[in-house]
C-alpha cells in the first residue's frame, strides 16, 4: 500500500522490517522480490 501511495522509502523500511521478523522461506522470497521491485528512492 505504501508503494502504491508513492511512499517508496516507507515501503522499503516496512519490507525490511517484515524480512527481519519472517522466518518461512516462501514469505521471505515474496518480501525480497517486492523489495527488489521498488523504484530507487528520490
Amino acid at each position: 500500500l505504501l508503494q502504491q501511495l508513492g511512499r517508496t522509502g516507507e515501503a522499503r523500511a516496512a519490507y525490511q522490517a517484515a524480512l527481519a521478523a519472517v522466518a518461512p522461506e516462501p514469505e521471505r522470497r515474496l518480501l525480497e522480490r517486492r523489495l527488489r521491485e521498488l523504484p530507487p528512492d528520490d
